[in-house]
């Protein structure tokens, strides 16, 4: 576990910048999956260190989101499939991959969030129409379809997914909120069964779900108002006025020490935040985040979207840049293959923080020619 120091920022200016999807705690690192691009990498707890670990198989280097979540089993790293085409698992040891496929593999922003139970790991489906148990013994799948088949007409009306990235879990049961209905999944995976519970005005959807130790907190997906449920009742809390802002503008739901804090989105959203002994009173920041995870009871990691990567505990926040020197990088990309004009020739890439118009331009253009005036 990271010690308690006190608060702790490294600069470091130079290098590429590397986004992230997801963070597991391991070995006194944190592992991460890149949200833009094919790699997987470590930054140290404690001084910061990003270390590059490989790419997933069978995937173009460009490929974006090709896992949200990362799951730790014995002596390997489980990436569940978002835009992978199967669930890939590195041995923590030998570094080597393996795969399991699974049916509907080309759908797209499948699973951003799973959970460990006893010796099975459940998958819950994104836009992906199902949860998936894989038995991590024998790597049996088993997928509950049903869960999710009486949200499928709302789904072809509003064309978004089942649920988002934040879960409750409650011994053998976790709770997952509906970005569709007014609707939170209780799934018990003792006995993988599971009941709809109707939470809030009708016209609600929810984007993400936290617990304080007494209430459920779900913040809205469509705008309309923050939820208080105690499993039986709740309450309603509008949002305070954002001007220039329609549609989803949160990440999720994170309790934190007393607060709830719904992390603003990349894509031009705004953060709230509030004490939950006194919810009326929000505060609206500018911050947006690239992820914002609560990764265990007393660690919550997160990434803004100017690329610091931060560890908060109850008694000590680590802020580190998520950075490698290009040298660094360039040695990853030939080790493991990157042919950005290969993957250019197949589909449209958008620049982002870690590839960007020189890596293009020297994917496509003699190397030398890249910095000569035009």
């Amino acid at each position: 576990m990271l010690q308690d120091v006190p608060r702790k920022m490294i600069e470091n200016n130079k290098g590429v910048d590397l986004v992230a999807e997801d963070a597991l705690i391991t070995n006194e690192k944190l592992l991460l999956v890149s949200k833009d691009v094919n790699a997987v990498f470590t930054v140290d707890l404690y001084d910061g260190k990003v270390n590059l670990v490989g790419s997933f198989p069978e995937s173009d280097f460009l490929s974006p989101r090709l896992s949200a979540k990362i799951i730790e089993y014995g002596d390997e790293w489980i990436f569940a499939p978002m835009n992978a085409e199967k669930i890939w698992f590195l041995n923590k040891n030998t570094l080597a991959w393996r795969s399991v496929p699974i049916r509907l593999k080309s759908i797209p922003l499948k699973i951003f969030q799973g959970i460990r139970y006893q010796d099975k790991a459940f998958l819950i489906g994104a836009n992906y129409p199902a949860i998936i148990c894989m038995d991590m013994i024998t790597n049996k799948l088993t997928y509950f379809e049903e869960a999710y088949k009486h949200l499928e007409d709302k789904r072809k009306q509003l064309a978004d997914g089942y649920v988002r990235n934040d879960y409750v879990q409650d011994g053998d049961c976790f709770y997952v909120a509906s970005t569709l209905s007014n609707e939170v999944l209780k799934f018990c995976m003792s006995d993988c069964s599971y009941e709809w519970i109707k939470i809030g005005n009708e016209e609600n959807r929810y984007v993400g779900i936290a617990w304080d130790g007494k209430s459920f907190w779900l913040a809205p997906r469509n705008g309309r108002a923050v939820v208080r449920w105690d499993g039986e009742k709740c309450v309603e809390y509008k949002l305070p006025q954002i001007p220039g802002i329609s549609g989803s503008i949160f990440l999720g739901c994170i309790y934190d020490e007393g607060k709830i804090i719904m992390p603003g989105n990349e894509w031009g959203g705004k953060t709230v935040t509030f004490r939950i002994d006194n919810p009326f009173e929000m505060t609206v920041l500018p911050d947006r985040y690239s992820f914002y995870r609560k990764v265990s009871s007393e660690v919550i990691v997160y990434q803004t979207i100017e690329g610091n990567i931060t560890i908060k505990t109850k008694s000590s926040i680590h802020t580190y840049p998520c950075k490698v020197p290009q040298e660094t990088w360039d040695e990853f990309k030939r080790t493991n293959r990157a042919n950005i004009q290969q993957s250019l020739q197949k589909k449209l890439y958008t620049e982002n923080k870690t590839v960007n118009l020189a890596d293009v331009l020297t994917a496509v253009i003699d190397e030398d020619k890249v910095n000569t005036g035009v």
